[in-house]
């Protein structure tokens, strides 16, 4: 099954073109506006690269969230515009469990942490038996780094963009139970959503273009943040 990923829930935008659990071609871009005015380039660029049609795309895998409020609205169009327009299934995958997914290590403790507003990150705890494989032990938070230190356990590697905006903030907080993820483990990859949306898909047979919405975990409304 031909799976084309999108992510565009942190400044990366990312994308991913995979056959069953084979990388094609992927392509990750950091600049300014590019969920605004490269995403869809850039989609055209790697099929032409590759010499796919989009014709043959076969599903859709959209990263949900949480992460950009803009960035996944921008995203999830996207994604709905193209499955719509091809007539195929539309999958999405939490942003995440993603990144649990792309982790290094095994047998570890891991919490993905994506930057929200301020001091504040989004954070997940998961367990990792081996590569490719995870099992999320805790619920989607969202909270203040002070906060995370009746969340996170000992030896937990933590990784994602909140680690790259608030690394200093998180090593003062947590000190020697976490370990920082390097600066290139970070950035989320397109081809991690390809990978986990196919799995979702196959498992489930369930297609979310007109179900799917991106997912917040806190919502901001007249100024008053709701968590939820």
């Amino acid at each position: 099954m031909v799976t084309l990923g999108i992510d565009t829930a942190t400044e990366i935008c990312g994308i991913a073109l995979i056959d069953g659990e084979n990388l094609i071609a992927e392509m990750n871009l950091n600049i300014y506006r590019a969920h605004s005015e490269k995403l869809i380039e850039s989609i055209t660029q790697l099929m032409a690269m590759v010499n796919i049609p989009l014709i043959d795309i076969e599903l859709v895998a959209i990263s949900a969230g949480p992460g950009s409020f803009t960035g996944l609205r921008i995203g999830m169009a996207a994604a709905k515009g193209l499955a719509f327009s091809l007539d195929v299934p539309l999958t999405s995958v939490v942003t995440l469990d993603a990144l649990a997914f792309q982790a290094p290590g095994i047998n570890s403790t891991l919490c993905p942490a994506i930057k929200a507003r301020q001091d504040e990150v989004y954070v997940a705890l998961y367990r990792k038996h081996k590569p490719g494989e995870f099992e999320r032990v805790s619920e989607y938070r969202c909270l203040k780094v002070s906060e995370l230190t009746t969340f996170i356990p000992n030896k937990t590697l933590m990784l994602g963009n909140g680690v790259t905006h608030l690394g200093e903030q998180l090593k003062n907080a947590l000190g020697a139970r976490i370990q920082l993820a390097q600066h290139y483990e970070n950035l989320l990859r397109g081809s991690s959503i390809a990978f986990l949306g196919y799995k979702k898909y196959l498992q489930t047979q369930k297609n979310e273009v007109e179900t799917s919405e991106p997912f917040y975990i806190q919502e901001f409304i007249s100024g008053r943040k709701v968590k939820k």
